[in-house]
């Protein structure tokens, strides 16, 4: 579940950010998907550690593409 929630958030900030150009509402989205990125982590460490560890980057990414938006948000 939390990985269908993941993808689903992924694919929903694009649109916000980009589609109806809206950064501050795409900042909030972002702040979700970062806590179910992170709860998808926790929840393969328990059963898979090797499918968590491969996680990892992946939420620096969207760590490192929040902190880019709100950039661009605090400059908008």
């Amino acid at each position: 579940m939390l990985w269908g929630v993941q993808l689903l958030l992924n694919a929903l900030r694009s649109w916000i950010f980009f589609g109806l150009r809206a950064p501050g509402v795409a900042l909030v989205e972002i702040a979700a998907l970062l806590i179910v990125i992170a709860a998808t982590v926790a929840a393969a460490f328990r059963t898979c550690r090797p499918a968590a560890w491969l996680l990892v980057p992946y939420l620096v990414w969207v760590g490192f593409a929040s902190v880019l938006n709100a950039a661009i948000w605090h400059l908008n």
